[in-house]
């Protein structure tokens, strides 16, 4: 453990147990509404707190040189993991708003493959970069290898469809990619098209096209767009200050997903701007660390 980067624990401790607070700020009041108990949401995040900084302590206990011996594999098996969603004997919650993403596991527990995968990516990637770093300035024998099973698994997540998280992953394959050193040109070579070909797949899903139809242009604020539009009137209501820890009124059923995927937005009403900036960079400083 003594050679762990000190700043970017702390700085990760600090956002965990901000976005616990947050969690249950957000979701109090539809826990109650729906379960009758305004600290589900919470429970069931700090279960996974608890599971996480067990993980964490154990990835810093053991040497992170044993995770080269099972790069390869890692990547084999969350490629056969990620297509028990598509199988309907093995679907968690069957299709959720057009997509299929869960695995059951037991009882009513569920389990996404494709968060695994975030872990399997970066695992292989660190592996094959490192292994092929005298490869890089060959497109064929440093790259190609290299990229191919990435783009099976993006592929994979794609079918599910989960598009946020094929972006979110390719973002961080390029990323990674970069500060291995590969030159540009096969940087071009790969992420011109590879995003081209996502864009293209995200114009042929329905779903997909009116997300983001309504990310750009808003949408009808009725339907399509009423999720952006009800986010932007948390943030405006904000202002700099907030409207205080726990009193956004926006979470009182005005926003869908105000716990989950549109947190941002109750973090700006309550906090501010001041608030959600402060979030803001100190994901950028663990970023910035994590590249020095």
């Amino acid at each position: 453990m003594r050679g762990y980067d000190r700043n970017i624990f702390w700085a990760t401790i600090i956002i965990v147990l901000f976005g616990t607070v947050m969690v249950y700020s957000a979701s109090s009041i539809t826990s109650q509404s729906r379960f009758g108990d305004p600290m589900f949401f919470l429970k069931r995040q700090l279960i996974r707190l608890v599971l996480g900084f067990g993980a964490m302590a154990l990835g810093m206990w053991l040497d992170y040189h044993i995770w080269q011996r099972y790069a390869v594999w890692a990547m084999i098996g969350i490629c056969a993991f990620l297509l028990l969603p598509l199988i309907p004997q093995f679907a968690g919650m069957g299709p959720v708003k057009g997509a299929s993403r869960w695995v059951r596991l037991f009882g009513s527990s569920s389990l996404q493959p494709s968060e695994l995968a975030k872990f399997a990516m970066i695992i292989f990637l660190a592996e094959e970069l490192s292994r092929r770093r005298q490869l890089l300035e060959s497109f064929r024998d440093g790259i190609v290898p290299i990229i191919i099973p990435v783009a099976v698994l993006l592929g994979l997540i794609v079918l599910q469809p989960n598009f946020g998280m094929v972006i979110g992953l390719s973002f961080v394959a390029v990323a990674m990619m970069l500060v291995a050193g590969i030159p540009i040109k096969h940087f071009v070579y790969v992420s011109i098209p590879g995003f081209a070909l996502l864009g293209l797949l995200m114009l042929k899903s329905h779903h997909a096209f009116l997300r983001l139809k309504s990310f750009f242009t808003s949408g009808d604020p009725l339907h399509e767009g009423y999720q952006i539009a009800q986010s932007l009137i948390a943030l405006g209501s904000g202002g700099i200050f907030g409207v205080g820890l726990g009193q956004s009124k926006q979470k009182i059923f005005y926003l869908p997903e105000a716990h989950t995927d549109f947190i941002f937005a109750v973090i700006g009403e309550e906090l501010g701007l001041i608030g959600a900036t402060a979030v803001v960079m100190i994901f950028a400083y663990i970023t910035w660390r994590g590249i020095r």
